[in-house]
């Protein structure tokens, strides 16, 4: 998305959304409007083993991207407006060359995200992605209890981890706010009962958002999903009256060698529907490939896009209530509000004044102390 002018984006997003709107009342394999959002894997490699991915078990070769490619990819996606997240599998700052990905997409005037588990957000490389103006970072931090937080992120470390991110806050308040800061949280058996006030917590942050997802069960692999809910729902509900999953309709995702995928939580890449360097992802976009994993959702007939192991048919995540395409309209309005909120000054739920602001600095000091002394928050 073009951030540059906040005025124009708006324009582009509400013509986006029309669009795409007028187009689902009549849905179908092919789809004109180009996506929103793509996904870039810049690497599937991870520092860490959280216990809900599936680092511990995907069989899929490790590497990190290109910088050549990821240029070739920006070149593209410049033209259609879209913005990027540079996500996925791995931990985008292990990626050497991170900095000169995001200063790239900066340049080519387009909306970039980065999702980071924070461990290796240094100092330097916090002001940086503040001096390039990144659009947007979610810290992965599920607890602010200590021991919970590594129970959950396996091999991190709560103090040093937490402390990066509040170095990062402190710089962005000085900075003006050009960055937009969200926490996101997984909601799961070991936080489930103290996340409703760690959010309380967090949001006496300067942080603009705080997201607590419910466990993706990650295509049926991994096994530590303990709400039965979702799987009663599918079990009951006939296959016919299932949902469309929005996502090959509104995103693309891209790994770290080029191949092109419907949707980044397939993340073997199971179906891979085409490659970068072959093609162009306006022609994947509505290629063969993509058109046989719309359809696979629209008739929910699955066994075509699953010959090399489960997606759809056993997935979770469609079966969140704004992920059914068909139902666009009743949440269309909620995704602009959190699109539009992205842009101009990233004040938001930071604070509106100057007290409000400087009291949540005072809380950051607070909180850097406690973790100094090595005290509960």
């Amino acid at each position: 998305m073009k951030y540059g002018n906040v005025s124009k984006t708006a324009r582009f997003l509400i013509d986006r959304h029309l669009k795409q709107l007028e187009y689902t009342k009549n849905l179908n394999d092919e789809c004109p409007n180009f996506p929103y959002l793509i996904h870039i894997e810049p690497t599937n490699i991870c520092n860490l083993r959280c216990i809900h991915c599936i680092q511990n078990t995907m069989k899929r070769k490790r590497g990190m991207m290109d910088f050549k490619l990821f240029k070739k990819i920006v070149n593209e996606i410049s033209q259609y407006s879209c913005a990027l997240t540079l996500d996925m599998q791995g931990e985008p700052l292990l990626h050497k060359q991170i900095l000169d990905f995001v200063k790239y997409s900066k340049e080519k005037d387009l909306f970039t995200s980065i999702i980071t588990n924070a461990t290796m957000l240094t100092k330097e490389v916090s002001k940086k992605l503040i001096e390039l103006e990144l659009d947007r970072i979610m810290f992965s931090f599920d607890s602010l209890d200590k021991s919970i937080y590594e129970e959950i992120r396996v091999r991190s470390n709560f103090e040093n981890t937490l402390k990066n991110i509040i170095n990062f806050l402190e710089f962005n308040v000085e900075a003006g706010f050009p960055v937009y800061t969200c926490f996101g949280m997984v909601i799961e058996e070991k936080n489930r009962d103290k996340i409703d006030d760690d959010i309380k917590l967090l949001y006496n942050m300067p942080l603009n958002e705080v997201f607590a997802f419910p466990m993706l069960n990650m295509l049926g692999d991994c096994e530590c999903l303990e709400d039965n809910s979702v799987y009663n729902l599918m079990n009951n509900t006939e296959k016919e009256n299932w949902p469309v999953c929005r996502v090959p309709w509104d995103h693309m995702a891209i790994n770290w060698n080029g191949d092109v995928l419907a949707c980044p939580v397939d993340f073997e890449g199971r179906f891979v529907i085409g490659n970068i360097e072959k093609e162009t992802l306006h022609e994947i976009w509505n290629g063969s490939k993509m058109k046989v994993h719309r359809n696979a959702l629209l008739n929910k007939d699955y066994s075509e896009i699953e010959k090399k192991g489960n997606l759809c048919k056993h997935c979770t995540c469609m079966w969140n209530e704004e992920y059914d395409i068909r139902d666009y309209s009743k949440f269309m309005t909620s995704f602009f509000i959190r699109e539009i909120s992205q842009l101009g000054p990233k004040i938001g739920k930071v604070g509106n004044s100057k007290k409000e602001i400087n009291i949540k600095i005072k809380y950051l000091n607070t909180i850097k102390e406690k973790l100094e002394k090595k005290e509960p928050l």
